[in-house]
């Protein structure tokens, strides 16, 4: 089963990246957050309402409070394609 890595490149661009059985990401999409949408490397354009799986991860990660964590220097967690995460959020 892959896990998706998220990080925030920059301002509204995140990085999704993909991990399955190996030591290296598989893929690795940009997704920018704009006025407009969201727009995702992998060709969707999605309204206000996030419909691509990359955006529907990112809005997990971020309403979760994932970037503050990890910013207190909490380690990092791996999200499933549905925005779950792989680990339970009280085990650091």
């Amino acid at each position: 089963m892959a896990a998706y890595l998220v990080r925030r490149i920059r301002g509204d661009r995140f990085e999704v990246s993909k991990w399955e059985d190996s030591s290296e990401p598989s893929a690795v999409y940009t997704v920018v957050q704009g006025r407009n949408g969201w727009r995702c490397a992998a060709g969707w354009h999605c309204s206000k309402s996030p419909k691509c799986k990359h955006a529907k991860i990112i809005l997990a990660w971020l309403k979760a409070g994932e970037e503050q964590r990890v910013a207190r220097g909490g380690v990092p967690r791996m999200l499933d394609a549905q925005g779950s995460f792989l680990v339970d959020i009280n085990s650091d």
